[in-house]
């Protein structure tokens, strides 16, 4: 049950960080600001990587090894709302380990919650599942300008199952 409720965060988590504009060679590129407080969260972010780390063992993902994780997008509009999906055309999965397959995006997923920012922290609140009872999902993640790209790296930590994820998404 531990398992497949890592699984699950991870797949949230992700989800919740993920995003950039367009996915063509047509998307055009904005000048970052100089400073980090004037970076617009508004817009699509796109999965980049995360490192998970659960009862000691830590597990990498990134678009590289797996280029469906890339379809995991988090969208922030300019009125408080933010929107977690996955735009993939077939479920994502990820080989944890010889026996230990996750799920890190699912045809259609998508999910709604709010956002807040503090100068350069982004908070959102997600829920984990579009279910009827889905628990909400409160991530912290700090906005920079890393090598000319915007990016938004989050972590979440989960004390009762020994969960840390960070992840990091771009724009």
């Amino acid at each position: 049950m531990k398992r497949k409720i890592f699984y699950f965060l991870g797949f949230v988590i992700i989800s919740l960080v993920s995003c950039s504009k367009g996915d063509d060679a047509t998307t055009t590129t904005t000048t970052p600001p100089p400073n980090n407080n004037n970076i617009d969260p508004v817009g699509v972010w796109r999965f980049e990587s995360s490192v998970s780390t659960q009862y000691g063992n830590t597990f990498t993902i990134d678009t590289i090894k797996y280029p469906c994780t890339v379809k995991n997008i988090l969208i922030i509009n300019s009125d408080g709302t933010a929107i977690a999906s996955y735009t993939g055309n077939d479920t994502c999965f990820i080989q944890n380990t010889p026996t230990l397959v996750s799920i890190m995006g699912l045809k259609g997923e998508s999910r709604s919650g709010t956002w807040t920012r503090s100068e350069n922290t982004l908070t959102t609140i997600l829920p984990n599942s579009s279910t009827t009872n889905p628990v909400l999902i409160t991530t912290v993640g700090q906005l920079s300008i890393v090598n000319g790209k915007y990016k938004l790296t989050s972590k979440v930590t989960y004390p009762s199952i020994d969960y840390t994820l960070i992840s990091t998404s771009t724009k």
